[in-house]
């Protein structure tokens, strides 16, 4: 009886979308405009910014939420039947939305933005590319473009609006990848060392010349063992590593935990997978916050 009221819920739910959350229609969009679901926020600002008006775009994962671990709602099956078009990361990340579109019928096309992205320009450990391109601008703009294709093939009509969307947005990209690595060149060569919280930071430690010496966790929802605590505390003072980050949409205890018996300085609510509440709210604002975050903290630690 009472897995029989469940699933009236759930159905009743799905259908009048009463009571459960969903994923918000954009209220800037204007009528005609493509239907894009995102599998998070960060991707729906690339499609906002590529699509302008042209677009009604909507994140399944909401602002704070965890990509990785993330179990889709059954109002998200409404909105990726609805959509003309998908846009995902590919490569692991959100491998969930693979069942969520079969279920759901859905004829969009889906478009991995990461294959976009030439495979020599994938960082790789133990043989798995790591999914986290976006956070070099470099590969954001190359998104970017994946973005402005699609849209044009779904709505041909704007390409023109794409195309000039894309071109300002791609300059936007360059002066922001410009103004990061200014920024950290501030920092001595040996202050740029730091212990990440999940490996979510490669291309960014690439691209603005960070080094990241160790992750606390090696994949989210998979909490270190006290062996690979105590491996990391040993390898922060052997290397005399001052900076410890934790992330926004995480616990901060354990980051704080290791920072606390190695003397480190935490960082805490750094952005990758996420945006937030304003003013961090887009993926220029993120990349700026954690940037600027990182090297207060590297400059004022030890």
């Amino acid at each position: 009886m009472i897995r029989l009221a469940g699933v009236v819920v759930w159905f009743g739910c799905l259908l009048a979308l009463v009571g459960c959350t969903s994923p918000k229609a954009d209220p800037t969009a204007g009528a005609g405009a493509v239907r894009v679901v995102a599998t998070t926020t960060v991707f729906a600002d690339f499609v906002k910014a590529v699509g302008g008006d042209r677009v009604n775009v909507v994140s399944l994962v909401p602002k704070g939420g965890d990509v990785h671990t993330f179990d889709p709602r059954p109002t998200d099956i409404t909105a990726v039947a609805d959509a003309q078009l998908i846009v995902a990361n590919g490569l692991g990340l959100d491998e969930w939305l693979t069942k969520l579109a079969a279920d759901s019928g859905t004829k969009a096309r889906i478009v991995n933005l990461a294959d976009s992205v030439p495979k020599g320009q994938y960082i790789v450990e133990d043989g798995i590319p790591n999914p986290h391109l976006w956070l070099d601008p470099d590969d954001a703009a190359i998104y970017t473009t994946a973005i402005r294709d699609a849209l044009k093939e779904v709505d041909p009509a704007d390409s023109a609006v794409f195309d000039a969307n894309a071109t300002a947005y791609t300059a936007k990209l360059a002066e922001l990848k410009k103004w990061g690595q200014d920024l950290v060149a501030s920092l001595p060569a040996d202050r740029r060392e730091l212990i990440a919280f999940h490996d979510a930071l490669p291309y960014f430690a690439r691209t603005y010349g960070f080094r990241i010496a160790g992750v606390i966790l090696r994949a989210p929802g998979q909490d270190p063992s006290a062996s690979d605590i105590a491996a990391l505390v040993k390898a922060i003072r052997d290397n005399h590593i001052h900076v410890v980050v934790s992330e926004v949409q995480f616990s901060d205890k354990l980051a704080k935990t290791i920072a606390d018996e190695t003397g480190a300085t935490i960082v805490s609510d750094l952005y990758d997978d996420s945006l937030g509440d304003p003013p961090i709210d887009s993926y220029d604002a993120l990349v700026r916050y954690d940037i600027q975050q990182l090297v207060n903290g590297l400059k004022g630690s030890g």
